[in-house]
């Protein structure tokens, strides 16, 4: 088997085991979260059910979300083969985007559609505000996660079959 091959096999691989991981995880971390704040809203008069409207599609949204991080970030792991750089590319995917869009703001709302923690605020919410130029639509943020994952792991495939 060619060294490419072999490498291409061996990401992929990789890729297989953490998103399984991080998309159960993730959906169990999220269903045991909000389990767990059920009788804190309930004591507050603001109990909420799986069954109410929207709930259910956050869930599984906020979940989505935790994979496509997870997964972004192992696809930057493998472009840049260098832990520390890998994190902070991921810091600045995660949290210095959205700095940088709102800065921006003054002139377009458009690069805020972009960023990945505006799709989770839509995603994670039961509705979206219409009075949040900002904030993209639930099908802009779907797009969103899956732009992110693959232009994360394309660009991590292509990087980590090269030769070293």
């Amino acid at each position: 088997m060619p060294s490419h091959a072999y490498r291409a096999a061996l990401l992929i691989a990789g890729m297989m085991a953490v998103g399984a991981v991080t998309l159960l995880g993730g959906q169990l971390l999220v269903l045991a979260t909000f389990l767990a704040c059920r009788p804190v809203l309930a004591a507050r008069d603001l109990s909420v059910g799986l069954g109410d409207p929207g709930v259910l599609r956050a869930l599984v949204g906020a979940g989505l979300y935790l994979f496509v991080v997870a997964m972004v970030g192992l696809g930057l792991g493998a472009l840049l083969r260098h832990t520390a750089g890998a994190v902070a590319a991921l810091f600045a995917v995660v949290f210095l985007s959205y700095a940088v869009a709102r800065a921006m703001e003054a002139w377009s709302d458009w690069p805020d559609h972009w960023v990945l923690a505006n799709a989770a605020d839509v995603l994670a919410s039961t509705h979206v505000p219409s009075h949040a130029p900002r904030l993209p639509s639930l099908a802009q943020a779907g797009l969103d996660l899956a732009a992110y994952l693959v232009a994360a792991l394309g660009l991590g495939t292509w990087r980590w079959t090269r030769d070293p």
